[in-house]
C-alpha cells in the first residue's frame, strides 16, 4: 500500500489537531489516534500520518531538503548538539540508554504547545524513575538556535525543574537541527522573527539508537509515554535489557 502524504500548512485557527501515535510494531506501520485538541493563535502543521521513508544510516550527513521521515525500526541519525550548560554532545553519545526527544522553542507563546510539552516530559522522567532505576534521558531540542543559546535554554528549563539529571535542553546549528527534526516528523517555519509555526512530536528511541515509537500532538499524558516505554522494555536499567 502506498504511503499517503498529507500536509496542512499555514495557520490552523481553532482546528482540531489529531494526536496520533506510531504503534510500536516491528515495522511501525500501524497507527492509533490518541485524541484531539484545538489549537489557536499559534500556527501549526498537521503532523503527517506517514511519509515516504528514505533509508538512512545513523552516521549519515543529512540534508533537510531531501531526507524523509523515519518509521519505527529505523536508526535515528547522529547530530551534534549543545546543551543548556554549553557542553557539546552527539546523539550517538546516548547509545547504551534510551531517550525521549522532542523539539520546541523557548519563546513559544502557546501554553499548550512548547511549555506544556516540556512540563510533561519532566513528568515522564519523574514517573519513569518512580518505577525503579531508570538510566534514560529526556532531550528537548530547540529549533531556534539563533535565540535559544545555552543560557536561555537553562533559564527556560528552570521554569520546570531544577534537577537536570536525565533531562537536558539543547540546540545546534540549523544544519544539524533541521534535518534531525525532519526525519523525526517535526516541521517548523519562522513566520516572523522569533515566531514559528510548528507541530509537536515526541519520539522514543531505544538504547541502540532505533526509533521505537512516536506521539504526535499534545493530547498525550506523561503516563502514556511511560506506559509505552514500559511496553518496549525501556524503563528497566540498560544492563537488564
Amino acid at each position: 500500500m502506498k504511503a499517503t502524504v498529507i500536509f496542512a500548512v499555514g495557520f490552523l485557527v481553532a482546528a482540531g489537531i489529531l494526536a496520533v501515535r506510531i504503534a510500536a510494531t516491528g515495522a511501525g506501520d500501524s497507527f492509533q489516534r490518541k485524541g484531539a485538541e484545538t489549537q489557536s493563535k499559534e500556527a501549526s502543521f498537521l503532523a503527517p500520518s506517514r511519509l515516504g521513508v528514505l533509508a538512512l544510516k545513523s552516521a549519515a550527513v543529512l540534508d533537510a531538503t531531501t531526507v524523509r521521515p523515519l518509521k519505527a525500526g529505523d536508526a535515528v541519525p547522529d547530530a551534534r548538539l549543545t546543551d543548556q550548560n554549553g557542553r557539546t554532545f552527539r546523539l550517538n553519545d546516548l547509545r547504551g540508554k534510551p531517550f525521549v526527544l522532542t523539539f520546541i522553542y523557548t519563546e513559544c507563546n502557546m501554553p499548550t504547545m512548547c511549555p506544556s510539552t516540556t512540563a510533561k516530559l519532566v513528568k515522564v522522567r519523574d514517573l519513569a524513575r518512580a518505577r525503579g532505576p531508570w538510566d534514560g534521558e529526556i532531550v528537548v531540542v530547540s529549533f531556534d538556535p539563533a535565540r535559544d543559546r545555552p543560557s536561555r535554554l537553562k533559564a527556560f528549563a528552570k521554569g520546570y525543574t531544577n534537577d537536570f539529571s536525565g533531562f537536558r535542553l539543547a540546540t545546534g546549528t540549523e544544519g544539524e537541527v533541521a534535518p534531525l527534526a525532519r526525519v523525526l516528523n517535526t516541521y517548523y517555519s519562522e513566520n516572523q522573527p522569533g515566531v514559528f509555526s510548528h507541530n509537536i512530536v515526541v519520539s522514543i528511541v531505544d538504547a541502540r539508537g532505533i526509533l521505537r515509537d512516536q506521539f504526535f500532538g499534545t493530547a498525550w499524558e506523561p503516563a502514556e509515554v511511560v506506559s509505552a516505554l514500559d511496553q518496549l522494555g525501556l524503563t528497566r536499567p540498560s544492563a537488564h535489557r
